[in-house]
């Protein structure tokens, strides 16, 4: 549901603050993971460089072997420790209401450490053959700094709460992601406020399109 090159359309960067990034290893990669690491903390600094003093992420990242794909990354602590609903009117304008936010990106948006503690975990599968470079890939190996980075973006909140059958995740959506998805591709109605069977037709309907403007504009008025 989340290509890599939407969700790095819609990361905009401007001159600001500096981003400060903590990184909490479960288990040690070695040097040639922590090295690349490295490099998505950059381009994350880079991405987000309009951000407000003292903004901070914690990020714990693991090394180990996985059992559902080669990465895993999302908010930490579960849905209701790290989204939060917004329909309070406690943030600012920036925040849109009625929808969750995973907490680093929040804060982001709202220029305050609104939520505090952990913001996103990643986790890494050891036995999958990685390649380290930063601007290109071997073949038969996969990206570790491409997938670090689409794995980060899902921590920040890239990621539906859609369920298969209609309606969304118990508590934990819609998603300030799913509130940009619109049906059809002219003229989109969005998803938000449909029922469940409505929602249901729409998620298999192959008819899903994402409405945001940065990224149309990014993809060439598409």
């Amino acid at each position: 549901f989340l290509p890599s090159a939407l969700a790095l359309c819609l990361l905009a960067a401007n001159a600001g603050a500096a981003l400060t990034i903590n990184t909490t290893w479960v288990n040690d990669p070695g040097t040639d993971v922590k090295s690349t690491w490295s490099s998505v903390v950059s381009y994350y600094q880079a991405t987000f460089s309009e951000s407000f003093s003292g903004e901070t992420w914690n990020v714990t990242l693991d090394w180990k072997p996985l059992s559902g794909g080669i990465a895993q990354g999302g908010p930490t602590g579960g849905a209701l420790g790290s989204l939060i609903a917004t329909n309070t009117g406690a943030m600012t304008e920036r925040i849109k209401t009625n929808v969750y936010y995973a907490s680093a990106l929040a804060n982001h948006l709202a220029k305050t450490n609104y939520i505090a503690g952990e913001n996103l975990s990643v986790a890494f599968d050891s036995n999958t053959s990685w390649d380290f470079s930063t601007n290109s890939k071997a073949t038969n190996l996969e990206s570790f700094y491409a997938t670090a980075i689409h794995e980060v973006a899902h921590g920040l909140g890239f990621i539906s709460a859609d369920v298969k059958t209609g309606g969304w995740d118990s508590g934990t959506g819609p998603r300030i992601f799913d509130y940009y998805l619109g049906l059809g591709s002219s003229s989109p109605v969005s998803l938000i406020g449909m029922t469940d069977a409505e929602l249901a037709a729409a998620f298999v309907s192959n008819n899903v399109f994402w409405t945001g403007s940065n990224a149309i504009a990014g993809h060439g008025g598409n």
